[in-house]
Formats: C-alpha cells, structure tokens, sequence
C-alpha cells in the first residue's frame, strides 16, 4: 500500500458500516460508520456479539428464525447477499442490505467474516409508496 496510508485508514474511510466478524459470531473490528450506526456511546463495538449490535439480540439471529449470512459465509464459503431489519441503539429500525464476504487466512481458510451494510430503508419507503 502507498506510503502513508494503511488498510485501517481504508477501513474507516469507507462511509458504509463494516464489521469484521470471527467464529463465535464476536465483532473483532469495526470501521468509523458501524461505529456511528450500532455503537451505544464511545464503547467499541469489538468483542460484542454481531447479533447484539445489530438486532439488540441476546442469541444469535439463526436462534431467533433469522438468516445469518455469517453462519452460511463459514459454512459455504461463498459470498452472501441479504436484507435484514436492523435496532439502531436509539430504537429507530432500519432496512439493510448485507454483504457477507468470507476473510481468508494465508492457508486459505475462513478465519472471519466481513460484512458491508447499506442502509434501503429511504429507498424502500419511497418505493412502497409509487405507483407503478
């Protein structure tokens, strides 16, 4: 990488929500707009539980009869695209669009997984509300 920039400033430059996730379903980092969009004041995100920070679930979203792309990204090893109903920290739901990627180690195995959220919420009101 060019002098003078590493891949953590990438990370939080990127104005999306990003959350690296391990085995147990832990968030091992977090980038500058996951921190924003589920953090609860200046604790960080990392070493809770993705299905905490993201549904304000105490099990993990597969229990509670969710899809989770996490699960599936370490089982299959395939990238996963889906759209869940997401609590913000202060209450308000949102409408995401997950991207699950597998992070592979230098032997080639699933160490993590990272996901990329996009907000449909705005997108899927206006929607909802033209005619077609």
């Amino acid at each position: 990488m060019k002098e003078g920039l590493s891949y953590q400033a990438v990370l939080h430059a990127v104005q999306e929500p990003v959350l690296v996730i391990d085995r147990q379903l832990q968030i091992v980092a977090a980038n500058e707009a996951a921190q924003k969009a589920f953090g609860k004041g200046p604790a960080p995100l990392t070493g809770c539980p993705c299905h905490q920070a993201t549904h304000g679930l105490i099990e993990p979203c597969s229990e509670s009869g969710l899809h989770c792309p996490v699960i599936e990204v370490f089982e299959t090893g395939r990238l996963v695209r889906v759209v869940h109903r997401h609590r913000r920290p202060d209450g308000r739901i949102v409408w995401e669009e997950i991207l699950a990627s597998p992070l592979r180690n230098e032997q080639g195995e699933i160490a993590a997984v990272v996901e990329e959220l996009r907000d449909l919420t705005d997108i899927l009101r206006h929607r909802s509300l033209v005619k077609e």
